[in-house]
């Protein structure tokens, strides 16, 4: 294996450029790093797969619990946003375990691209998402009056589907050369995004400081706020686990760009794959994050536990419940049509 075939090697785990030629025997061409350093990636490999699990069971039991609704308060257009996340979330977390698992040889070399597109049409989508929910987010606070014309249910399809159109170009197929400039450009897209969002909140930060002076709208801020605090918390997550992965792509795909292969030591190779363990963190962490700080998604996991188990004392509670979420709902379509208000259920 020369190094210019070790250069071509583009791919997510098999990022350490010495993991093939350990699979295919050449020790000849291994430095000893290699060798001191397959333990520990063995370790990686490991631990992606468990964070990467967790991500499918805790994102797969939130979407049973969208699919059953148990108290019928998920269905608002926050709920949707959140329910794409979840969706985005679930994908990706199943495509880095099964990318994790091609170490072992079972899959053919298309699959495995495959594969490797997936990851990143679902990371694309989950970050577009929380990009939305903030712009969401500053929509809601910054119209506080009149959130709810501007944002409808059909705007929020229109939305969800864009997404995932524009996550698609992680599908198109290019040369090796034309790879690099890919993924340089799409790394840069993520980091705009990223520095977007934060241009959103700072707005929002001053808005909600000109809301609370004003009497008439503490009452509505107050509500708003929990959702964007979750929001807030999954962006910080975002940024921590998956940014610092995205922003090496970016140096080593710049570096074969305008520099050469040259300018890329052994080292710098192979630390993708010891971040992938932290990228999968972000989609393990984030049915966690707003199942557990928003009140109605908690409610809804004890009433579906509730269900399975059979238990007739919660149940009746659940059932109490649904009364008072149905009367809050009637309540707030009742102020809508008065105020013309955001009627954001939490």
């Amino acid at each position: 294996m020369t190094n210019h075939e070790q250069d071509e090697k583009e791919s997510f785990m098999k990022a350490i450029w010495h993991q093939d030629a350990l699979k295919n025997g050449s020790n000849e061409t291994l430095p000893e790093y290699a060798h001191s350093g397959y333990t520990e990636f063995l370790i990686v490999i490991y631990t992606t797969m468990i964070i990467s699990l967790c991500g499918v069971i805790s994102n797969g039991f939130l979407l049973v619990v969208f699919a059953a609704d148990p108290l019928r308060c998920l269905r608002n257009i926050s709920s949707g946003l959140i329910l794409n996340l979840c969706i985005a979330d679930f994908l990706t977390a199943i495509m880095i375990f099964l990318w994790t698992t091609t170490h072992w040889n079972w899959a053919s070399e298309k699959f495995g691209q495959i594969v490797f597109c997936l990851v990143w049409f679902g990371y694309s989508a989950s970050f577009i998402t929380i990009a939305l929910l903030s712009l969401e987010r500053y929509i809601v606070i910054r119209h506080i009056w009149s959130a709810d014309t501007i944002i409808t249910k059909r705007r929020t399809t229109y939305a969800v589907v864009m997404i995932w159109l524009i996550s698609g170009v992680s599908f198109i197929r290019l040369d090796r050369e034309k790879l690099s400039i890919h993924m340089f450009i799409l790394s840069s897209v993520f980091e705009l995004c990223v520095l977007v969002v934060i241009t959103f909140y700072i707005k929002l930060w001053a808005i909600r400081r000109r809301h609370d002076a004003l009497q008439e709208h503490r009452a509505l801020i107050k509500r708003e706020n929990r959702l964007t605090k979750v929001v807030f918390t999954l962006i910080v997550i975002l940024v921590l686990t998956t940014l610092p992965l995205i922003f090496l792509y970016q140096l080593l795909h710049g570096l074969l760009l305008f520099c050469g292969s040259h300018c890329i030591g052994e080292v710098i190779r192979s630390i993708p794959a010891y971040l992938t363990p932290v990228f999968a963190v972000n989609f393990a962490l984030n049915p966690a994050i707003y199942g557990w700080r928003l009140p109605k998604y908690r409610r809804s996991f004890a009433a579906l536990f509730a269900i399975v188990t059979r238990s007739p004392a919660r149940q009746k509670l659940d059932k109490t419940e649904v009364k008072k979420r149905n009367e809050t709902q009637s309540l707030e379509m009742n102020a809508t049509q008065i105020t013309n208000g955001s009627s954001t259920s939490l």
